[in-house]
């Protein structure tokens, strides 16, 4: 039992991270195309 919820546990902290990673990812992305674009304007 206490095997499983651990395994459950880590599981839910992998998701966590990788969402948090996904989040910054897109984050930087949206940066990058908004200094583009503000590039492109100068």
């Amino acid at each position: 039992m206490r095997e499983e919820q651990d395994e459950e546990y880590n599981q839910s902290l992998i998701a966590d991270q990788a969402k948090e990673l996904q989040k910054m990812n897109s984050e930087e992305f949206e940066n990058r195309r908004r200094k583009a674009i503000d590039e492109r304007r100068a």
